[in-house]
C-alpha cells in the first residue's frame, strides 16, 4: 500500500448499490426511511437533516444555578448505526452525542412535522430526570423551545416519577387546552446510567377520534395509552427540542443521541436500534 494512504469504512455488499446508497459522509446522515422528516445525529455540532436540507440548531443553558451550555461527547452507544433504507439498509458511523445537564438543544422552524401519524426515536444514557425534566418535544411555535408542544415526552412532577406526554389536542372539531397522558413506565428504567433506545409512536384512530401513544424501550413495547381527539398543530413549522425543562430542579442529566422523527407508525424491526447487520452486506470493516 502506498505511503500516506489510509483507507477507512470499507464495505462489500451482495447487491449493486445506487449512488445515493454509497458511504458518503456528506449525505449518509439522511439515509433512513423515505418518510424521515427530521434527524439530528449530534456528531459534534447542532446540524440536523430534513427533506428540505440541512438545518442548524442551537444550544442554550437554563438560567438556573449549575446549568451549562450543552457539550458534545464521543461516548456513543453504537459505533455503527444501521439505517433502514428503501431498497435495503445502509450503515453510517455514529461519531458523537450530546451531553445535557439542565440545558437544551433546539432546532427552530422544522418543516413537515405536522398533523399525521409519526414515530420519534432517540438513544439516551441518563443519570437523572427531575421534575418536568424534558427528553424530546415538538413545539407548535417554530422558534420557542419551551412553548406549547404538539407533543412532549418528559418526566412526571412527583417523587414517583414516570414518563408522561403533554399534547395539544383537537376534540369534537375544536382546539382545546393541552392534555396530559401519564404512562406506567417509571423514569428509573432510563436513569440507570446505561444506554437505552427510546421510541414513541403517535397514531390517530379515526373511528374512536383519539390518539394512541405507545412507548418502546430497547425495542420492546412497555406501555400504550390514548387521548381523546387528535393532535392540534398550530403552525406550518415547528420547533424540535431536547432536554427542555421548566423547573429549577428538573434537570435532565445524561447523554442523548440520534433523534429521528418519521412519518407513520414504525414497527420495532425498523427502529434505529436493530441488532442485525444491514441486508445485503457481506463484509463491513471500519
Amino acid at each position: 500500500m502506498s505511503q500516506g494512504i489510509s483507507p477507512d469504512s470499507v464495505r462489500v455488499t451482495g447487491r449493486a448499490l445506487q449512488p445515493d446508497e454509497f458511504i458518503d459522509r456528506t449525505s449518509s446522515v439522511f439515509s433512513g426511511p423515505e418518510d424521515v422528516v427530521f434527524h439530528s445525529s449530534l456528531n459534534g455540532n447542532y446540524e440536523a437533516v430534513s427533506p428540505t436540507g440541512v438545518m442548524t440548531g442551537y444550544g442554550a443553558a437554563r438560567s438556573y444555578e449549575g446549568c451549562r451550555v450543552p457539550v458534545f461527547t464521543n461516548e456513543v452507544k453504537y459505533a455503527q448505526l444501521l439505517l433502514d433504507g428503501k431498497d435495503g439498509s445502509t450503515s453510517v458511523t455514529n461519531d458523537g452525542a450530546l451531553f445535557l445537564d439542565g440545558s437544551h438543544v433546539c432546532y427552530p422552524s422544522v418543516d413537515g412535522v405536522g398533523d399525521y401519524d409519526q414515530t420519534v426515536e432517540f438513544f439516551c444514557k441518563l443519570s437523572y430526570l427531575g421534575e418536568l425534566s424534558g427528553l424530546v418535544r415538538v413545539n407548535n411555535n417554530p422558534s420557542q423551545p419551551d412553548g406549547a408542544p404538539m407533543w412532549a415526552i418528559y418526566a412526571n412532577e412527583n417523587k414517583n416519577r414516570v414518563i408522561r406526554f403533554r399534547c395539544s389536542m383537537i376534540t369534537n372539531g375544536y382546539p382545546n387546552a393541552e392534555r396530559y397522558l401519564v404512562s406506567t413506565v417509571p423514569s428509573s428504567m432510563l436513569t440507570d446510567d446505561q444506554w437505552h433506545h427510546v421510541a414513541a409512536t403517535f397514531e390517530y384512530e379515526e373511528e374512536h377520534d383519539r390518539e394512541k401513544i405507545s412507548l418502546y424501550i430497547d425495542g420492546e413495547m412497555e406501555w400504550s395509552g390514548t387521548l381523546a381527539g387528535k393532535f392540534s398543530p398550530l403552525s406550518g413549522r415547528h420547533c424540535v427540542a431536547a432536554g427542555v425543562t421548566v423547573r429549577e430542579n428538573g434537570n435532565t442529566k445524561g447523554i442523548i443521541d440520534e433523534i429521528r422523527i418519521t412519518r407513520g407508525v414504525l414497527t420495532p424491526d425498523r427502529f434505529l436500534c436493530r441488532y442485525r447487520r444491514p441486508r445485503g452486506t457481506v463484509l463491513i470493516f471500519r
